[in-house]
Parts: structure tokens; sequence; C-alpha cells
């Protein structure tokens, strides 16, 4: 009995220490053991905890070409959101012998029975056809992250069946039926086949020469272009921005930044109307570049990417003649500044004479004609209008008679139809504090090509012109004689630069606000002598009075000499801002190359100046440029100002019209 209690206390000992050392053991354990993790207690920190699940230790840099080539994209901006592509030169750099022997090589890392039948020689003949021909699909396919194997592989199909980089852009093969030949389904699962679909555009960034007119991209294809940030110029029919394209990707010499001019689809127009403008005006553009002028800006590029349109053009550092008038600080004239107006305003009348008689000009190396005809489906340009984009307000309509008759050969000519300060721009230049001054906006140029006194009675559409700077004959006549137009624009113009030389901008707005009097709208240079009678015109007496009180009155034209602003007011008053027009056939014989002058002291009806003899009044002008004193006077202007509004200018018997000897 006594040993039996003795065997159970022992038991309930053993059990109670087994019951504390289990206890105690739960207690030291619960300490270290955390919960489950679950989507509600998670928490960041636990990620420290997480088995690696066997991951190897990183080894350091990645140096292969799929990570040189992600490092090397560069973005464009132009786009939003920005695209990222990969400039020519990286391409060129990145793609070379070494970097495709080092992928292919990849291939020994798996031994298997190809390694004989794919060994270095193999792999070297391959590389230098990729090297040679498709780089670009190259850099594509080790994007699309392909086994070493099939990296191989597919470069070898690719050049089996001759999908170089000339092959690209692959078509988008969503929905289409690509060549399985060289694309194997085994290598390029759908997936695969749209990774390299949406990686090409990277590569394809077009590249701007001066070789190349017509640039017809897709929609998806990246422009390398960065916006300068400012907000573009926005038109009823386009925008204008400033942009500045990737120094790999542009060739032309000496241009850093472009305008880039796109078209716009006007309130009420079809989408196609937007393609037959751009068409329409490509094609005006790049026959006007065949002039190869130094004072007509030249479109450098015809863009169609998807549904959009552009056009190219190198961008004036010095904005434009307006804005120079307008911001320039008023100084006293000097001889630099005349000088320089009048070469300027020179090389713009030589220029209107190589537009107002093309005869097709002369080609460079670049056949543009070629090109256009081609790229733009042979859009023609014969008696074409080209307004701010396509469209034309009603307002605005009027025949315009075609500029001769009676002529036997096959002759053209182009008028811009809408010269003003602000379609002039400046350029800057060295050592000139004007700049060079060039004829833009060309896109809304008009070209006429005549053949028959018949083409007389077919009117072609379009009214153009700033109305200050247009020209009497769109009232007075019942169409519009082209090419004088733009001399008549041409008087106002240079009217306004004697203005802002001799007084400032200031008092070239005074002369806009005496032109307008009361009626506070833009006015043209002439009026109606009655208001009943739409026939019959004159110059603004405004204008004319101005020009009377300079003449007689400002110190930069003495009485008793010639000099350079007295000479070109002369020009302005008796060649340029003359009402009367020739006949046809007078028209046609003073614009004819070659023709004979008229005779030494035969007066004749004083008609408006063609562009040729705007131009060779102010080569007269510049001829006494050496002449002490003729380009600036030097005269005190102390009190020289212009007229004021209402006064009694000049005295009646001090201004006599004269016949004019031509």
């Amino acid at each position: 009995m006594h040993m039996m209690l003795v065997v159970i206390t022992i038991s309930l000992m053993f059990a109670f220490f087994v019951h504390w050392v289990v206890r105690a053991a739960i207690q030291s354990l619960s300490g270290s053991i955390k919960p489950e993790i679950t989507p509600e207690n998670f928490k960041i920190d636990d990620l420290d905890d997480l088995d690696d699940f066997g991951l190897p230790e990183e080894t350091g840099v990645d140096h292969s070409l799929a990570n040189n080539i992600l490092n090397s994209f560069v973005a464009g901006t132009f786009h939003d959101p920005a695209r990222n592509y990969l400039p020519k030169k990286t391409i060129d750099n990145l793609i070379n012998l070494d970097a495709i022997g080092r992928e292919l090589k990849k291939i020994e890392r798996n031994p298997s029975a190809d390694i004989v039948k794919y060994d270095s020689k193999f792999r070297s003949q391959l590389a230098s056809w990729i090297f040679g021909r498709a780089r670009k699909v190259f850099a594509i396919t080790i994007q699309c992250d392909l086994e070493a194997y099939h990296l191989l592989l597919s470069m070898r199909l690719f050049r089996k069946h001759g999908f170089d980089d000339d092959k690209l852009p692959l078509e988008n093969p969503r929905g289409l039926s690509v060549s399985s030949q060289v694309f194997p389904p085994q290598i390029w699962t759908p997936l695969k086949l749209d990774n390299f679909y949406d990686k090409q555009w990277r590569l394809l960034a077009p590249v701007f020469t001066p070789h190349k007119y017509v640039y017809d991209l897709d929609a998806e294809c990246i422009l390398p272009f960065t916006p300068d940030g400012a907000i573009p110029h926005e038109g009823t029919f386009s925008s204008v921005s400033r942009i500045k394209i990737h120094e790999d990707h542009q060739t032309h010499h000496g241009i850093q930044y472009v305008a880039l001019k796109e078209l716009k689809i006007p309130p009420g127009d079809e989408p196609c109307g937007i393609d037959t403008a751009w068409k329409t005006e490509a094609n005006a553009l790049a026959t006007i570049n065949k002039l190869d002028h130094p004072h007509i800006v030249k479109c450098i590029a015809a863009i169609r990417r998807g549904n959009s349109r552009y056009l190219m053009f190198p961008w004036a550092d010095g904005k434009s003649l307006r804005d120079y008038w307008d911001q320039a600080p008023r100084k006293a004239p000097n001889a630099n500044i005349i000088q320089q107006a009048i070469v300027q305003l020179r090389g713009i009348a030589d220029a209107l004479d190589g537009l107002h008689n093309f005869d097709g000009g002369h080609l460079n190396n670049t056949d543009i004609n070629n090109d256009v005809s081609t790229a733009l489906e042979s859009a023609s340009i014969t008696e074409t209008s080209l307004p701010h984009g396509n469209s034309v307000n009603a307002e605005t309509q009027l025949d315009n008679k075609a500029d001769v008759c009676q002529n036997t050969e096959n002759t053209s000519s182009i008028r811009h139809g809408d010269l003003k300060p602000e379609n002039i721009l400046r350029f800057l230049v060295k050592q000139s504090e004007l700049g060079d001054l060039k004829i833009a906006d060309m896109g809304i140029a008009k070209r006429h090509v005549v053949t028959t006194a018949q083409r007389g009675d077919k009117a072609t559409s379009t009214r153009f012109g700033t109305r200050r700077y247009e020209a009497p004959e769109t009232v007075t006549e019942k169409y519009a004689r082209s090419r004088l137009y733009d001399i008549w624009s041409m008087g106002c113009i240079t009217l306004e630069f004697i203005i802002w030389i001799l007084y400032g901008n200031a008092e070239l707005n005074n002369l806009y606000e005496q032109i307008e009097g009361k009626a506070q709208n833009i006015c043209q240079y002439y009026e109606l002598v009655d208001s009943n009678d739409p026939r019959g015109a004159r110059v603004h007496p405004v204008v004319s009075r101005w020009m009377e009180y300079i003449r007689d009155k400002d110190p930069e034209c003495p009485t008793n000499s010639s000099s350079a602003i007295k000479d070109l007011l002369e020009v302005v008053r008796e060649r340029l801002l003359i009402v009367p027009l020739p006949s046809d056939q007078e028209l046609l014989t003073r614009f004819r190359r070659g023709s004979s002058p008229t005779a030494f002291g035969r007066t004749v009806t004083q008609y408006r100046a063609t562009a040729a003899q705007f131009r060779d009044a102010l080569d007269e002008i510049l001829a006494k440029a050496n002449v002490p004193r003729y380009m600036f006077t030097e005269n005190n202007r102390d009190g020289a100002k212009p007229p004021r509004a209402g006064a009694s200018l000049v005295p009646s018997d001090t201004f006599h019209e004269t016949p004019t000897l031509l």
C-alpha cells in the first residue's frame, strides 16, 4: 500500500514537471513564432521575412545590349504623352559588329547539336549581314526578349527571306496575316509579334534631309521633335510651333529650330479636305522651292503622319519685319539702316520678279517634281488657290482674270497675294542690324499658267490679302491682276519702312490712325473716288499728304540735292502706289523678258511698275551709295516730325502730277 502511494506521488510529480516544461517551452517559443501573413495583416516590413525562393545573387550592372538600348532612349516630347525613341547615331554606335557578335554567341550557353551548325564562322557571316542591312531589325528583336537560340534563328530567317531595315515598318499584326516563314509561330507568339510591332517605332524616327521633301509617315511614327515650350501660334486654318529637331535627325545646314505648321480642319469641313489642302500647298511650295531665291523662305518638308498634316520651314530667329518695327527702339536715322533697308527691299523685289516670271525654275540635285508627284499623287498646282488652309470664306471670293493674253508661249507666274510686314521674316546675320528679310507664307501664293486669250475669260477663285495692303483693283476691276497686286503691297510696305526709319514706330501707328479716321477699322492705302462707283479709285488722301509732306519738309529730302530716302520715296509715289493698270497686251509686253524698253523721251501713261522695274530703281539708288551724304544727309533733324491729322500739309502749288518715262 505504501509502495503504491509512492508510485502515484512520483507519477503526479512527473506529470506536473512535464506540464511545466511544456508550458515554459510554449511560452518561450510564442515570442518567436509569427502569425501567418494574410492580405488582412500584411505589412511591407514582412517582405524581409519572405523566402528568396532561390533567386541568384545580383551580379552587378547589366551590360547586355537590350539594357544599353533601354538606357539610351530619348523622349520625343512633341507627343503627348512623350514617346521614347533611339536617335540615329545611337543606333549606329550601339548596334556594332562586336555587340551583335556577343548577342549571337550567347547560344553557346546552352549547348546542343545546333552549336556545330551555328559555329563562330556562321555567326560572323550572319553578324555582317545584320550590321550592313538589319541593325534596326536586330535592335527591335533584342527588345522582344527572345532566348538566345530563337534570336539567332530569327535573324537567320530574316536574312533568308530578305526582311531587313528597308522592310520596316512591319504592318500591324493585329487581325492581319503575317508571313509564318519570316515570323514562325513557334518563335513568334501573338504576344511577341505584337511586341515587335510596338517596339519598332522607337527605331524609326525619321531623318529630315535636303534631298527629301515629302515624308509619308505612319500614325505611330515618333517624331524626333522637342517643342520650345511656347504656346503655338493659332490661326483659323493652321497652328505654328517652334520645334527643335534632334541633331541626329536633320541634315539641313545652319538650321537648329524649325517652324512646324500643322494644318487644321476648319469647322464644317470634311476630314478629307485637309489632305487636299496639304497636297495643294505642298505642291505649290515645292514649285517655289525650285526658284531657290535667298529672299524667299523655303519649305523644307511636307509631312503626312496618320491624319495629321504638317509643313516645315526654317525658323526666323528675328521674327517678322513687323516685330522688328514694334520692338526696336526709336533712334535717329543713319546711313547703315537706310542702306540695309534698301538692300533688303531690293532682294525682295528680285524675288518677286522671279515669282512673277516663273518659268519652271532650275532644279538642284534633288528632283522635287518627281518626289512630289509620286508622294502627293500628282496633285496639280495649275490654277490652284491657296489661302490660309483650304477653305475660302464667301466674303473673300473674287474672280481673278489671268495676267496676260495673246501669249503663244506656255508661260507661268506666281503671285504672293498677301504681302505685309508680318509675312516678311527676319533672319539674323552678323554685321547687319536688320538681317536678311525673306518673303514667307508662300502657301497662299497663286500660280497661273496662261496659253491663250480665251483663258482670260475663265475666272480663278479667291481674293487674297490683308485689307490694309490690298490693291485697289480688288474693287475697281472685275478681275484682279495678280502680279501688279504684289507691287502695290510693296509700295505700302516701302512707305511704312521710310516712315519707321525717319520717325519711329509710334508715328507709323499714327499714319494708320489717320487713314482709319473715325471708322476705327483697318483701311487700305486707297479710297474710292465715288462710293457709288467702284470703278474709280485713288491713293488715299492721307497717304498722299504724308508722302508730299516728307518730300517737302523732312531734312532727308533736301530741295537742291538727292538722297537715298528722297529717291526711295519718289519710287513709291511715282512707280508703286499707282492705281492705273495697263491693258493685257501692254502688260504682256512689260513682263516679257528681253522686250525692248520704251523709246527714250516718249511719255506714256503712268502705270504701276513691275517687280523688275522696282528692283532696277533700287539698284540705281544703291549705285550712289558711295556718294558723300547720299545714303544719309546728316542734316539736322531737330524738330523733324510727321504731319498731324487735319492739317493743311502742303500748299497746292507745290506738287504737280507728271508723266513717267518708262
